[in-house]
């Protein structure tokens, strides 16, 4: 379901077509956490940290792994102004050098979005005793290092012809496209542990 939900998100399969698909994705999750959890202050946090999470930049990074570009050009001509405020530059620059290694700093600052995006969405999951320890960690890595990996493959789809469908033809369309099946296998997880766990 997210793997087309998350590309509606980012930018739709047709421009005529613009609707607010981040709270729509939202709603989604809020009408799944409310069926689980029948309390409706829950499941509106549900999609407040949904919509939070995803609100803050990350275009430079995706750019710099899904386009053939050469990633410190686009990390270093000033175009991360999107991400400048909420830490993620400076931790990733600290840990990996983005003059010299400017892929992995971009890998790196698309795993620590990741994990901003959706570690307090998940952590409320936890808390309410709907999942537990294993699954909180399992869901944290395939969101955090789930999202350089979507624009690796999609990278990698892409220069071998890809999805042959114009809504898909680049690579951070097709990335999008793989961080929503990731975030159907994070789902999957989290329905699991409710019913089976």
């Amino acid at each position: 379901m997210f793997w087309i939900l998350n590309r509606l998100r980012g930018g739709g399969f047709r421009k005529d077509i613009d609707l607010p698909w981040v709270w729509i994705n939202g709603l989604v999750l809020y009408v799944l956490f409310f069926s689980i959890d029948k309390n409706i202050y829950y499941s509106i946090a549900i999609l407040i940290l949904y919509v939070l999470g995803e609100s803050y930049g990350w275009g430079v990074w995706a750019g710099a792994m899904g386009y053939d570009e050469p990633a410190k050009e686009l990390m270093m001509n000033g175009s991360q102004e999107e991400a400048r405020h909420t830490g993620i530059r400076q931790i990733a620059d600290f840990l990996i050098g983005p003059k010299k290694y400017g892929w992995f700093n971009a890998a790196l600052a698309l795993a620590i979005r990741g994990f901003y995006w959706f570690a307090p969405l998940l952590l409320i999951v936890f808390f309410r005793g709907h999942i537990g320890v294993s699954t909180l960690v399992a869901a944290l890595f395939i969101l955090s290092f789930g999202f350089p990996l979507s624009f690796t493959f999609a990278r990698m789809s892409s220069m071998y012809g890809g999805i042959n469908r114009s809504e898909f033809k680049t690579a951070w369309e097709q990335g999008e496209v793989w961080y929503g099946a990731m975030q159907d296998l994070v789902l999957l997880l989290i329905v699991l542990d409710v019913c089976c766990g």
